[in-house]
């Protein structure tokens, strides 16, 4: 009696062998998520500002909660705001996608250190305000109307803050820092207090869940 044989990923399989390994393939595909397949084009650029030979890295970008403004923060001790519709106005333009041309930002504040992290404040608040972490373990709030600091903590003794976040509606922040303490407070009431969260090293992210639950992520 002569057997036929099937192959499968290059080894030749007798039928009954080659049949459990096509039942395997299709157990494993409905276990696997189906794959997304994406296309990215470069809309726009921001530009830089920095003279020759210097540096002037972003190290975290946010959107307001409008989506119409964008903030950056890094190495340069500015939080420059973009108006997205003015970033994205030749973006339908193939010759000029992310060219960046004319689309310098919309306001720039200056501060005193470094900065890791930027973060609008949620809505709500009673104007739009920024906060950021710096290299100098100082989390500050920025009132961008008037564009001067509003509230500053302390707390992270002189370590660098890596992160910082708020809970939908604003109802608690979070920073996380070298020093390695997450520290979470009430926005509101700055002055109130806060909790600390320790961590065998630096706490690099902290995040709250999205879906309101008082519970903030750190790692």
């Amino acid at each position: 009696l002569q057997q036929q044989e099937q192959s499968a990923a290059g080894i030749t399989l007798p039928p009954a062998a080659a049949a459990a390994f096509a039942d395997d393939k299709d157990d494993n595909a409905d276990l696997s998520p189906p794959r997304c397949e994406w296309e990215f084009r470069l809309a726009a650029t921001v530009p830089s500002t920095a003279l020759p030979g210097a540096s002037d890295a972003i190290g975290s970008v946010d959107f307001d909660p409008t989506g119409r403004l964008l903030a950056t923060g890094g190495i340069a001790r500015r939080i420059r705001l973009y108006d997205v519709a003015s970033l994205l106005v030749d973006s339908g333009n193939d010759s000029s996608a992310g060219s960046g041309s004319g689309s310098g930002p919309a306001a720039c504040i200056c501060v005193p250190a470094k900065l890791s992290s930027v973060r609008w404040r949620p809505a709500g608040a009673p104007s739009a305000v920024v906060g950021c972490g710096d290299y100098d373990g100082v989390v500050t709030e920025y009132d961008v109307e008037r564009g001067v600091a509003a509230w500053e903590r302390d707390e992270h003794a002189g370590r660098r803050v890596w992160s910082l976040d708020y809970a939908p509606g604003a109802a608690m922040a979070a920073s996380g820092s070298d020093d390695r303490t997450a520290h979470v407070w009430d926005p509101r009431a700055p002055s109130a207090g806060w909790a600390t969260a320790r961590a065998g090293g630096a706490v690099l992210c902290v995040e709250f869940d999205p879906s309101g639950a008082p519970q903030p992520a750190i790692g």
